[in-house]
């Protein structure tokens, strides 16, 4: 065994361990503080969350684990509960990237704050001068109970009174956990949304007979049955909830923000001049007061338009990590590559990928070393305001998440067919609950089936592709039912009631 996996397997059992002492330490306090709850009940009448709601605006606090930047679906729940039934809305969270503007605004205007969970202190120092053994044993354990304090303290002590304490899961241990604790301090109702299942995420890296596994998943199993109220992601996962623990869940399936839709050529081409003033790889010149790159051109009476002899934009946007393998993708733009050089039917293309993540610099340097002649990588980090246009520019998105559970799907699908965009996806088990193969996408199982989807989908382009245009229109047929209708439909009877 080498010194990364060594590091890395102290760095996962140290992690573990100290996540299931804390988890039996809560555990504890939960049996103690029911006890308590029960004789408070019995000893005096609580009023109904109806008649509170009456008495006062409604408040809630949402508890993400991680950076709230990058939890889209808990950003919409915050701005639906905003606009339809909370007076404010605490959010427990990282935040380490800039967020939405709308919710930007309601940050401004007092409705909205972010009380951020941040590590223990002096973790960069300690991480770049202590061994990376004595790190794991020592400053981990440090580092998960300060999180876990700053939570409970966020969330019980610096949050406003709440209704409504809202959680994401995963991770159970110890985001659900806490969040029993705050709804118990606040007198409100706990509401897990279950995107996932985070043991089977732990699984990925352990495998599935670890003990770490077994007891986070009861872990996990306890905690989501402490909740008052479930929503989830798919059909699929509220039939397994109900069937293996017990737990019933309201389906809110995902849908696109109205800030994904079809992008102009004008905006197209602004982002195009942004992107590369800031030092992006594009290719793009400057004609007097004209603009012209490989995807459109400025006419001298400034209307811009599609170029007839760009590259076909196929994008993707990837988490860089084991449980999307970005080497799929890879692999099938060689291949197309090749073909493109004996099929001048086939057109360049320029491929996007966007994201942070553990193997994006592994994967950099494979592209820099590859040579191509007919395709183009290029790796982007895009401001939130920016992806959106980015998708509703792009001629085929690329889902290579394939879900730890088979029970989620990828958000990142939502958002491009929000922006009408038609995405090859790799297949698992409830994919047919977002992805319909040849109505609004293709689906794939391995690099040689992707690139044959990129053969079908490109041949002819931009002027002769037919069936790109259909898939187009099935993913344009998806945006029809909104967010925001969807929450009102689904998620509000459970949020509110």
């Amino acid at each position: 065994m080498d010194v990364a996996s060594l590091d890395t397997s102290v760095y996962i059992r140290a992690l573990g361990t100290c996540t299931i002492v804390l988890a039996l330490f809560l555990s504890f306090g939960f049996a103690v503080l029911s006890i308590v709850r029960r004789v408070e009940r019995a000893l005096r009448h609580k009023c109904s969350a109806r008649h509170r709601r009456r008495a006062r605006a409604c408040h809630a606090t949402v508890l993400v684990q991680g950076d709230f930047a990058r939890s889209p679906r808990m950003q919409y729940h915050v701005q639906s509960l905003l606009q339809h039934s909370c007076a404010t809305v605490d959010v427990v969270a990282s935040a380490d990237s800039q967020l939405p503007v709308a919710l930007e605004v309601a940050r401004a205007r007092g409705a909205l704050r972010i009380l951020s969970v941040r590590g223990a202190p002096g973790e960069k120092a300690a991480r770049r001068r202590l061994p990376s053994l004595l790190y794991y044993a020592l400053f981990v354990p440090l580092k998960v109970f300060a999180q876990c304090a700053t939570m409970a303290w966020q969330m019980m002590v610096q949050a406003r009174t709440s209704d409504i304490v809202f959680v994401q899961n995963p991770p159970a241990v110890p985001a659900v956990l806490i969040g029993r604790l705050a709804a118990w301090a606040h007198g409100g109702s706990l509401v897990v949304d279950w995107h996932n299942l985070g043991y089977t995420i732990l699984a990925l890296s352990l495998g599935e007979r670890s003990a770490f596994v077994r007891v986070y998943r009861a872990l996990e199993r306890f905690g989501g049955r402490l909740a008052d109220k479930h929503i989830c992601v798919t059909r699929a996962l509220r039939l397994w909830l109900e069937e293996q623990w017990g737990i019933d869940a309201a389906v809110l399936h995902d849908r696109p923000a109205a800030v994904f839709r079809p992008t102009t050529p004008r905006a197209w081409c602004e982002l195009l001049r942004r992107l590369a003033d800031a030092g992006a790889p594009l290719r793009f010149a400057h004609s007097g007061n004209n603009a012209e790159c490989e995807f459109t051109r400025e006419s001298e009476k400034g209307e811009v338009a599609l170029r007839e002899d760009r590259p076909a934009l196929v994008v993707s946007s990837t988490s860089w990590t084991k449980d999307e393998d970005f080497s799929i993708l890879f692999d099938a733009l060689q291949s197309y590559d090749r073909l493109a050089q004996k099929d001048r039917a086939l057109p360049r293309v320029t491929c996007v990928v966007t994201g942070k993540g553990p193997e994006r610099a592994m994967y950099e340097k494979r592209i820099a070393a590859t040579k191509l002649s007919r395709v183009r990588i290029l790796t982007l980090w895009l401001a939130a305001e920016d992806y959106p246009v980015l998708l509703g520019a792009a001629d085929v998105g690329v889902s290579l998440h394939y879900s730890s559970s088979a029970l989620d799907l990828p958000m990142k699908v939502v958002d491009m067919f929000g922006a009408g965009l038609p995405v090859c996806a790799i297949d698992f088990a409830c994919l047919d609950e977002l992805v319909q193969n040849d109505v609004n996408g293709l689906v794939f199982t391995d690099a040689a089936s992707l690139c044959h989807s990129f053969v079908r989908l490109l041949k002819g382009y931009p002027e002769h592709s037919a069936l790109l245009e259909r898939l187009r229109g099935g993913a344009l047929v998806f945006r029809r039912n909104a967010w925001d209708e969807n929450w009102l439909a689904n998620a509000a009877p459970v949020l509110l009631s």
